[in-house]
């Protein structure tokens, strides 16, 4: 890594030129690097610089195996208003070692181990849910159903804070008289992204105007751009022009949207009647838009799968995927199928499939895979009900162990995040 000049230890008064200090700390973990900060002034304006920020997180993209788990309390699930929530962080790939269960009922669990509790910088607001986005480059973001955001960095606990303006509907006379319809104001699974060219940071929020009694609509899609602090409408799509066709974005507000291959992807409804989208019988579509291109094109639907409530579409080790889970047998519990997309743009392959009446506690539940254990052999799912909860899939056994958490409530929201320097400004 080219940085020029050279940088002096100040034990023995030592000079090492900076590419070599750089390309040693960039191999190491974050909480490694910190450590070095404490070295001498140069050191630490080193790794305090933008420069070093880009160059680590190159090193740890490419690397992938310091990961950070952050698990976001919230206080309005919990009922206690003198505890507006906080964040536990913890390593994770430390749940990767299975423990005998202490109960004695012969069986396995996974403890996290190195939980550290967190507090935000900022204080979430407990007039309002609060609600734990995606991930950016170590950066998370926040939102609430009252219209603030929140970005922050576990690692350096640099915090940037804003509002959410709402859609403007003077810009569409035809629906003056009907009310502005948002399913939350900050999206539940909003995407930021980084150019690499001009490096600035961006969150997407979608919104919709429609029309009652099943007329038309029309969702915007705007980015939020940090550094310039304000909103830019990038997009305006009606029911009918999404991909050329008659699709319904009503199901956009209600699916997960998702970050993949330089494009954001959501359920559609292909027939134009998704007035009860939780419907199994609608013809469903993957909907995709290219952030670089504007370009709309569609990807196949799993064959087979059945939409539904509990249908979501996620990221996993960096493949589309889509959880099913069928709510409407229950003789036999709750049926959940989770599907990739191994090669982008290709055939569907269905990864796991369980039923949740063979899991102790557990009977209505939504699941939403986390990610794949460092050796690939199991992954992480986050279930939803009675009370969150993490399990480890075994892909090769075929069975769920549960996930330990010390400190954690019963109501929580995960995240991974990939610990680095990076501010909004990197």
């Amino acid at each position: 890594m080219d940085m020029g000049g050279e940088i002096t230890m100040s034990a023995g008064g030592i000079s090492i030129p900076l590419d070599v200090v750089t390309d040693i700390l960039c191999s190491l973990p974050v909480k490694s690097v910190l450590r070095f900060k404490a070295v001498s002034k140069a050191w630490c304006s080193l790794i305090d610089s933008p420069d070093f920020a880009r160059f680590h997180l190159s090193a740890s993209i490419e690397t992938n195996d310091d990961l950070m788990l952050i698990i976001l309390t919230n206080h309005q699930r919990t009922g206690d208003d003198d505890n507006p929530g906080g964040v536990l962080c913890a390593d994770f790939y430390s749940l990767d070692d299975v423990e005998v269960d202490d109960d004695g009922d012969g069986g396995a669990s996974s403890r996290l181990r190195q939980v550290r509790p967190r507090s935000c910088p900022f204080k979430p607001r407990k007039t309002c849910t609060y609600a734990l986005g995606s991930s950016c480059n170590g950066m998370l973001a926040f939102g609430s159903y009252g219209g603030d955001l929140d970005f922050w960095n576990p690692t350096t606990n640099q915090c940037y804070s804003t509002s959410v303006l709402d859609l403007d509907q003077s810009r569409y006379p035809q629906f003056m008289k009907f009310q502005l319809q948002r399913t939350t104001v900050f999206y539940q699974d909003t995407t930021c992204s980084s150019s690499s060219h001009d490096h600035q940071y961006k969150l997407l929020q979608m919104q919709r105007v429609v029309q009652p009694n099943g007329g038309g609509s029309i969702c915007q899609l705007r980015s939020y751009n940090l550094e310039a602090n304000g909103f830019t409408t990038f997009l305006t799509l009606s029911d009918e022009s999404a991909a050329g066709q008659n699709h319904d974005m009503r199901l956009a507000l209600h699916s997960q949207c998702c970050f993949v291959n330089g494009a954001l992807h959501w359920f559609v409804s292909s027939d134009g009647a998704s007035h009860e989208w939780f419907r199994s019988d609608l013809g469903i579509e993957v909907f995709a838009l290219h952030l670089g291109t504007l370009e709309c094109y569609k990807l196949p639907f799993p064959f087979g799968a059945k939409y539904g409530r509990g249908t979501t579409l996620m990221v996993l080790g960096g493949s589309l995927c889509a959880t099913f889970t069928d709510f409407e047998n229950d003789t036999k519990g709750y049926a959940v199928d989770v599907w990739v997309m191994k090669e982008y743009g290709g055939e569907w392959t269905k990864l796991l499939n369980f039923t949740t009446k063979l899991i102790r506690g557990i009977y209505h539940t939504c699941v939403y895979p986390i990610a794949y254990s460092q050796s690939r052999d199991k992954v992480l799912l986050h279930f939803r009900h009675p009370y969150d909860s993490l399990w480890w899939y075994h892909l090769k056994q075929e069975k769920l162990i549960p996930v330990r958490i010390p400190g954690a409530p019963k109501f929580f929201q995960p995240r991974l995040c990939l610990p680095s320097f990076v501010n909004y400004q990197c």
